[in-house]
């Protein structure tokens, strides 16, 4: 199964989120900000990261490790986007979901 990380500099905003994932099979792992994330992508399938963060902005952390790393990133913001985008993720951005089944579906 993949191995999801979600760079956020607020947990609460996707933890739950990642409660749901692993419920349903896919490990999860957590960073508070873009370095911290950048060290831990080694074994990283799919990259969830706040688009505004302090330290590291979540585009300025998916420019990084797209240098390095082949791993799809998907923007997140809890707020409506203004692009639309996420230039530096290469993906639309998700706003987190409030209804956690609507993520993962089966079949």
């Amino acid at each position: 199964m993949a191995k999801i990380l979600f760079v956020d500099d607020h947990h609460s905003a996707v933890k739950g989120v990642m409660e749901y994932l692993g419920i349903a099979g896919y490990q999860t792992d957590y960073a508070s900000d873009g370095v911290t994330g950048f060290g831990v992508l080694e074994e990283i399938d799919l990259v969830f990261t706040d688009v505004e963060m302090p330290i590291m902005t979540g585009h300025e952390f998916a420019r990084q490790v797209k240098k390095e790393y082949n791993i799809p990133i998907i923007g997140l913001s809890s707020r409506p986007p203004s692009t639309g985008n996420c230039p530096s993720c290469k993906s639309p951005y998700w706003n987190i979901p409030k209804k956690k089944t609507k993520m993962v579906s089966k079949g």
